[in-house]
């Protein structure tokens, strides 16, 4: 058991009657295990966690136990969302040293504009070794304050590229927006204008998903001019779990009508040398690169 690195153990014991069951190396070889316990009393679409003997309703605890220093790229997925933890205790090594190994997380999630747990390990989160960051259901009043990422991938949070605190040091942005999760407006893509303030980025990737109606005229035009301040670019709708919900053939003629469209606005406007550009096959996504 001295390989243990990690441990999430959900349980409504407190904190202190669960810590003297976690194992901590031997004696040649000990462990610092630094610990947390996650309060929460609310489970997404009211499904309780069950176990064999057990239901859990109301507040919950879940508790983590970890080796330090921490090996992982990225923070536990827990059971439910940062937005519905109430509580949060950190309980640091009992034997901690001065001389800990740094940290090797590197990837944050923060969903709903709430900010992550993380940040309140000190041991776990240095924001300055941060490259990833995830955004879900975010938008431009999301706080971060992550100098170093280099890749950001948003879903559901196209608003959140008129954040104020887009590091500069982003080389790669992917999107990926869901028509069901969200309420889309033309006038939305401007947010596009806003990456013209990352020096750095060079690659940028564009998933939409089930959607019914492309961007207007006026919105193709800014993700044009968009494709060409990157040297790698895509743009793409993609059907899934669709039934029966709209009329997908409509739709399909209607994306691929865009795509062509959003082509020809890419060749329209002055260029320093020419673009090499793919359309699929069937017209529902174009790639430029420069």
């Amino acid at each position: 058991m001295t390989g243990l690195k990690g441990l999430i153990i959900h349980d409504n014991r407190p904190h202190f009657e669960l810590s003297k069951y976690v194992p901590r190396g031997i004696q040649s070889h000990p462990r610092q295990i630094a610990s947390a316990t996650f309060m929460f009393d609310y489970w997404p679409h009211d499904q309780p966690f069950t176990t064999s003997k057990q239901f859990y309703f109301g507040k919950q605890r879940q508790h983590l136990f970890y080796t330090l220093p921490w090996i992982f790229k990225e923070f536990y997925e827990l059971c439910v969302p940062d937005i519905f933890i109430s509580d949060l205790q950190v309980f640091p090594s009992s034997t901690l040293v001065n001389r800990i190994c740094p940290s090797r997380f590197a990837k944050m999630n923060i969903q709903d504009n709430h900010p992550s747990p993380t940040t309140f390990f000190s041991h776990i989160m240095i924001s300055n070794q941060v490259t990833e960051l995830r955004l879900s259901k975010c938008d431009k009043m999301t706080p971060i304050n992550l100098p170093n990422v280099t890749h950001l991938i948003l879903t559901n949070s196209l608003d959140s590229l008129n954040s104020c605190s887009l590091p500069t040091s982003i080389r790669s942005i992917q999107i990926t927006l869901h028509h069901k999760l969200l309420n889309l407006r033309n006038d939305d893509w401007n947010a596009f204008r806003k990456l013209s303030t990352l020096p750095m980025l060079k690659s940028l990737r564009v998933l939409l998903r089930n959607m019914h109606t492309p961007p207007d005229d006026t919105s193709c035009q800014i993700i044009a001019e968009t494709a060409l301040m990157v040297s790698n670019f895509c743009f793409c709708f993609r059907r899934h779990g669709v039934r029966n919900e709209y009329d997908i053939d409509m739709a399909d003629a209607k994306h691929s009508l865009f795509i062509k469209q959003l082509r020809n606005c890419i060749l329209a406007l002055p260029l320093n040398e020419k673009p090499y550009i793919v359309v699929e096959k069937d017209s529902c996504g174009i790639f430029v690169w420069l």
